[in-house]
């Protein structure tokens, strides 16, 4: 199994964090988000690993990784740098990261055992998480609706209330090649200009729209995300330990 980090984003909410360095390489607790990723993909053996690159790729310094650098990074997302990584993702099953999260070995272990061809797991405890990062969680939060056999129903639409939401997507995916080859050609049929500018949630809706089964793990806390400033203050008081 392959691992592969979108780590392609500057991060503009995060300011001057960012000026110098992209958003993959923010620190908490003297680790970095990239590199905490790599080690947690290691320990669960996983030892081919790419990083997609965009802004300020000649910062990112790694040993046995490999490199895809998106050119359009400026101008695209994360659909787009996935895409980039087409060939990389052709031959074996593989686990996709966001490059500005990090993760607990368990929930990615979880990830790795399913046999589902498209796969994400989603935090059930999300609102703890939530509350501790906004001030109206309600308004930052996505829907994400599951069926009865846990395969995804909704998801990246804006909620009206609780009830919509079932957990919250950690920006963690798992994919076989068969899985990848159906997605591949889902977004060929796409618009140049609309690959360039969907979010992962958006694709995600748009295959559950047409009837792709998505199955969904659910898992518990032992993650974060890093948007702004004080996301970092939280995980440095929240985490001694990082996961």
């Amino acid at each position: 199994m392959r691992g592969l980090i979108l780590a392609a984003g500057r991060g503009n909410r995060l300011g001057n964090l960012t000026a110098k360095k992209p958003k993959c390489l923010i620190a908490i607790n003297d680790k970095t988000l990239l590199s905490m990723m790599v080690a947690n993909f290691k320990r669960i053996a996983i030892n081919k690993i790419c990083v997609v690159t965009g802004y300020k790729s000649k910062k990112i310094k790694l040993k046995n990784c490999q490199f895809i650098h998106n050119k359009n990074w400026k101008k695209s997302n994360m659909v787009y740098s996935l895409l980039c990584a087409d060939q990389w993702l052709k031959s074996e099953s593989c686990i996709i990261a966001y490059g500005d999260i990090f993760s607990s070995l368990r929930n990615l272990s979880q990830l790795k055992k399913t046999k589902a061809n498209i796969a994400i797991t989603f935090d059930r405890l999300w609102k703890s998480l939530w509350r501790a990062r906004f001030k109206k969680p309600l308004e930052d939060a996505e829907t994400f609706k599951r069926s009865k056999n846990n395969y995804l129903a909704e998801i990246g639409k804006k909620p009206k209330n609780y009830e919509q939401i079932h957990g919250q997507f950690m920006g963690l995916i798992k994919v076989t090649p068969k899985g990848w080859r159906k997605i591949k050609k889902f977004t060929s049929k796409l618009s140049p200009e609309l690959v360039k500018k969907i979010s992962t949630t958006e694709l995600l809706q748009l295959l559950v729209e047409n009837k792709f089964k998505i199955r969904c793990i659910p898992v518990q806390g032992q993650w974060g995300e890093v948007d702004v400033p004080n996301d970092i203050k939280l995980y440095k008081r929240n985490f001694k330990q990082l996961p």
